[in-house]
């Protein structure tokens, strides 16, 4: 499967660390994240151990707040 992303979208994505190697590997860790819930198209909870720039801490849970991620999961529901 090819992932394609709008470029607006990869231009508000300036702190990926991993160089969006989820648009290059489909085994990425960001694509093999669990994904808990999406709350109205804009939080997505995830289970994820691994260090990011886009992860934060929401009680006992974490976010992903990065753009690429958010729309991967939109379109492809992964």
């Amino acid at each position: 499967m090819s992932i394609e992303i709008d470029n607006k979208i990869l231009s508000i994505t300036a702190h990926c660390s991993k160089d969006f190697e989820c648009l290059k590997n489909n085994k990425a860790t960001c694509l093999n994240t669990k994904v808990d819930r999406w709350v109205e198209g804009k939080v997505l909870f995830i289970h994820c151990n691994d260090v990011c720039n886009y992860k934060m801490s929401f009680g006992n849970s974490k976010t992903c707040n990065c753009p690429v991620r958010k729309e991967i999961y939109r379109k492809f529901s992964i």
